[in-house]
């Protein structure tokens, strides 16, 4: 082992091209948004593939889920008032105004 000469080992995150004066030859560089990978060489960073690929196509349809269970049927409602329809109409104000007939 040479120990005058140091050389990286570290992976670093990155949010696009790794600055120049990060990290040590021998590094590597992953930018987290884009998956590119990226080596550190006496020449800078240089751009050494990607984790991700083309985008693929859109997949099938996937097939109908079971049918739920029916549910259990509910307490019978309250009767209504007389089966007479109101008259409606909305005052100055705005206000909803429903008017039953005798």
């Amino acid at each position: 082992m040479d120990l005058g000469k140091v050389v990286g080992s570290k992976i670093h995150n990155v949010t696009g091209a790794p600055e120049a004066s990060l990290g040590l030859v021998e590094d590597w560089a992953l930018d987290v948004d884009s998956g590119s990978v990226y080596e550190k060489t006496a020449e800078g960073w240089q751009l050494r593939g990607s984790f991700k690929g083309e985008k693929g196509a859109p997949g099938q349809d996937g097939a109908p889920g079971a049918q739920g269970p029916k549910g259990d049927r509910g307490e019978p409602g309250q009767d209504g008032v007389d089966g007479k329809t109101p008259a409606l109409s909305i005052n100055d104000e705005g206000h909803l105004i429903a008017a039953y007939p005798d």
